[in-house]
């Protein structure tokens, strides 16, 4: 937190481990004719990140602003005086852009890494028109402590995003939130808040999967004493955003959708905790054998990439978000078919198994080399045209099997099955689903489910690019989307 609430434990302040590998890049993309990078500030950029702060943050800012902080030189100074150390710490993210062959800094996020109760960074405030803007923020935090509410000790804070006025409309912002998880995934911090202070900032933040936790009125602020207009309607926000956990209470698991037909009921639900292991085995006995890419690959006849593809759907159903689809045979509620659904974020490397399920992954910790050609593909269509950016959304449902047991086939339970994604996304506050759909029945079925094709690569198109599929330039696997309105 800002200002320590709990500082009687004795903690040592984090310190990153800047080696060879730092500066780090999170994302590089092209855009209108240039490169644009988000990485890690480059040390030689500290002093002109704290120009840009100062120049842009501390008028444009909505406390700055309403506090007047640039006419007040010793504010200027106090707050100059608190970015430094921050700065120092090597977690603030800074986006650049190729300007006439020059690398130039156009926008950053000041990060750093705090435990609760913490003081870093032990900084006196001066200037009367910081400390309204510091007494503002802090007001939020000591009203709903985030380390306390999330649980954890160690979150990422940050403490100002900017963008060059030149580069706004870009969505840099968007760029630079984003960029938080992969920083805090590779220093095992689990968690990052801000508090977010504009109209416009809790929008961004809320599109990029930050959730807020307490919300304070300028009114609350100027009650509070504060120097701020006394108007009800104008909110500061702290915001957080964390890996995915669904709340598994007293109300799961959940039905999505109930039916009677053929003298039978049926009902599409949560998968129970009790079935992990028999939903395991009908991905092994049927998709391992009947999934177009895993018949191609020959995967069933590979033990090692058998159990290499179990490893990866067992912390995909520990998430809880699987759908399961039951019927009563016989008096018994018995499992017959089965989604296995998981929610990411842009970049995410969830699940953070020996073949986890991300853009990114090291290809070599993926065992068995049939599972390898089947990971490979659908990595190849998704590299191709990213459903995140495409939908423009942080957060989607994936879905990683969907599969029917023989002998339920031909009832249209798949389409029960992609038909629940909505209620169950929309209890999440997901906006949106994404599926590698491998045969054309299955690619027809999405469709007339509402999903929509954005890419598709043909079996000729991955075996060009060394994978071991047919020559086929007209049969394709094709990634889809729906979006949830």
């Amino acid at each position: 937190m800002i200002k320590a609430i709990e500082s009687h434990i004795l903690k040592m302040p984090f310190t990153r481990n800047w080696d060879k590998s730092c500066p780090r890049v999170w994302d590089k993309w092209e855009a209108n004719g240039q490169e644009w990078v988000v990485q890690d500030l480059d040390p030689n950029d500290d002093e002109e990140a704290l120009e840009i702060l100062v120049e842009h943050l501390c008028n444009d800012e909505l406390l700055c602003s309403l506090s007047r902080l640039t006419e007040d030189k010793e504010s200027v100074e106090g707050i100059r005086k608190f970015w430094v150390p921050c700065i120092a710490q090597r977690m603030t993210l800074g986006c650049y852009t190729w300007v006439d062959g020059k690398k130039t800094l156009v926008a950053l996020n000041l990060c750093i890494v705090m435990s609760a109760g913490d003081t870093f960074p032990n900084v006196e405030i001066t200037g009367d028109k910081w400390k309204n803007v510091y007494y503002g923020m802090e007001y939020v935090e000591t009203k709903r402590d985030p380390h306390k509410y999330l649980e954890l000790d160690t979150l990422l804070h940050a403490f100002g995003l900017v963008v060059k006025r030149e580069y706004r409309g870009y969505k840099l912002g968007a760029k630079l939130l984003a960029a938080r998880e992969p920083l805090c995934k590779l220093l095992g911090v689990k968690g990052t808040t801000t508090v977010f202070s504009g109209p416009a900032s809790p929008i961004l933040a809320a599109r990029c999967g930050f959730v807020s936790i307490c919300e304070v009125s300028l009114r609350e602020l100027a009650d509070s004493g504060l120097d701020y207009p006394p108007e009800p309607n104008t909110y500061i926000k702290l915001m957080f955003k964390m890996p995915f956990k669904r709340n598994w209470d007293a109300s799961c698991p959940r039905v999505w959708n109930k039916w009677e037909a053929d003298g039978q009921e049926w009902v599409v639900q949560d998968l129970d905790p009790k079935d992990d292991e028999e939903a395991l085995d009908i991905l092994l006995a049927h998709l391992c054998t009947d999934e177009i890419l895993c018949s191609l690959s020959k995967l069933s006849e590979d033990e090692e990439s058998i159990e290499g593809m179990k490893k990866f759907w067992v912390p995909c159903i520990a998430q809880r978000m699987s759908l399961a689809l039951y019927t009563c045979v016989d008096g018994k509620k018995t499992l017959v078919a089965l989604n296995v659904c998981v929610v990411m974020s842009a970049g995410d490397t969830f699940p953070d198994v020996e073949s986890p399920g991300s853009l990114d992954i090291n290809l070599k910790e993926i065992k068995g080399e049939k599972w390898k050609n089947v990971f490979k593909a659908l990595e190849y269509v998704e590299i191709k045209r990213d459903p995140h950016r495409y939908l423009e959304m942080d957060l989607l449902l994936h879905a990683f099997g969907l599969v029917v047991k023989r002998d339920y086939r031909g009832q249209r339970l798949g389409a029960k099955l992609l038909a629940a994604r909505e209620p169950l996304s929309k209890a999440h506050e997901i906006k949106g689903t994404t599926t590698v759909f491998t045969g054309p029945a299955s690619q027809k079925l999405a469709a007339s489910c509402g999903f929509e094709s954005i890419c598709e690569a043909s079996w000729k198109d991955l075996a060009d690019s060394g994978l071991d599929y047919p020559h086929e330039p007209n049969k394709y696997i094709k990634l889809m989307v729906k979006r949830f309105e």
